[in-house]
Formats: structure tokens, sequence, C-alpha cells
């Protein structure tokens, strides 16, 4: 990871004077996500609870490939909302350049108010699509993973998972185990890592059909997941569907 960022923001917090937004682009908005929330927990920033439980912090994904203005009007409620046990409060919005128009103007009206103690990120694979009035409220970085850094997950994991159509029902069970006990943005980075291995191979035409199931499968999942449905119930209906 290019440290600019992280070095900005460890003067920043020793000077207790921390800008209210940042912009940045990357290759990969899961990993930068991941390497932002570790960093802000070692900071003490936000409190060291997992990411999908830490109420500190507020993590807005696309549905259907959009941010609607809805999602930023429940972000303004998360902001003016003081927090009982920590002093900070921090949002992410993965992949800012899928936001409307009526999103944009929404979050605008954050950006132009902030409040105090409130750190944004907007992190995008493009920040020529995030409109100049947001670019220019602010801080702007450009953060590029390389392949050795993107492996967030056990090989042997993804290997299971590869094989999932092949696996006895103890190996199945085990599956499920070890891929429960990972942080989301870390099942979500296998599922799409998932998705790429798949469309790598060299497929016959019966086998094209398989795969496009096995991809409308997979984004049926990984929305799910995003639109915190639970966990367990969302393995199991990805289990039973890949193995049809």
């Amino acid at each position: 990871m290019n440290n600019n960022l992280i070095e900005f923001l460890k003067k920043e917090i020793s000077e207790n004077k921390i800008s209210h937004a940042f912009l940045v682009e990357t290759n990969n908005c899961e990993l930068l996500l991941n390497e932002l929330v570790n960093f802000l927990k070692k900071q003490k920033i936000i409190t060291s609870q997992t990411m999908d439980n830490n109420i500190c912090i507020d993590i807005i994904r696309p549905e259907n490939n959009l941010i609607d203005r809805n999602k930023i009007l429940e972000l303004q409620k998360f902001i003016v909302t003081k927090s009982v046990i920590n002093e900070y409060k921090v949002y992410f919005i993965i992949n800012a350049e899928l936001m409307n128009l009526s999103s944009f103007n929404k979050l605008l009206k954050v950006l132009e108010e902030p409040c105090d103690n409130v750190i944004g990120f907007l992190i995008t694979e493009n920040m020529n699509q995030i409109i100049s009035t947001i670019k220019s409220r602010c801080k702007r970085f450009k953060m590029e993973f390389n392949t050795e850094q993107t492996k967030l997950i056990d090989e042997d994991l993804f290997k299971m998972l590869i094989s999932i159509k092949k696996l006895t029902f103890t190996e199945l069970l085990n599956l499920k185990k070890l891929v429960i006990s990972q942080e989301k943005q870390n099942i979500i980075f296998l599922l799409e890592k998932y998705k790429k291995y798949i469309s790598s191979q060299n497929l016959s035409i019966d086998e094209i059909k398989t795969l496009a199931n096995s991809y409308k499968i997979l984004d049926n999942i990984i929305d799910l997941i995003k639109s915190n449905v639970n966990l367990e119930l969302c393995l199991d209906k990805m289990i039973i569907e890949m193995r049809k």
C-alpha cells in the first residue's frame, strides 16, 4: 500500500487536527477499506470491534450498482448521533462513483456542514466520475495495490471454494465454518476472486452456460452479503445453488 495517505493521517492525528473528508482512488476498494479500518483501530480513532459490529463506523456499499439518496440520508442520521463509547465516528462510501446526482447533492450538504469528530472516506475506482463540488471538499489521494497485496484470504480456503461441487458433506461444513470466520470484506473479496477464476478457464459451450449461472449465483450472494443478510443463510444458499 502506498503510505502517503497513512503518513498524512498519522501527522494529522498527532496534531489532533484531522480532516473531515478524504477521496481516495484505488484498484481495490475492499482492501483499502480493510487497511484503513485496521489503521484507525491501532490509532484508537475507532474501537477494536469487528467491522460488521463496530458502532463507530458506517459502511455504505452500492446495491444493484447504485448508491441512492436513501443511503446518504441514513448516513446523515449516523453522523448526528453521538457515540457513547468513542470520541470519533467514521464513515466509508465504497465505490463512491456509483452515487447518482441526488446522492451527490445530499452528500455535498454533509461535506459543506461537517460535524466535529466525524471523518469520511469516499473510496472510488474512478475519481473522474466524482463531481467537482465533491472533489473540492475532500483531501485527495490515489492508492494502488499490487497482486501480492491483494491476497487477503488463505489459499487453502480458496482451493476448497473452487472445488465446492466435489466436497463431501463434512468438507462443506468445514468450508462454511472457515468462510464465516472471515471479515465481511474478506468474504466479498473471496467471492470476487472466485468469479475471476472461473472466467479465466478455457471452457466448452456447455461449460460457458454453467459459468454464466455461477456468475449469477455469486453476484446474488455478494449483493445479499453487502445488504447485511444473515451470512450463514447466504452461504447455505450459495452452497445449495452451486452444487445443483
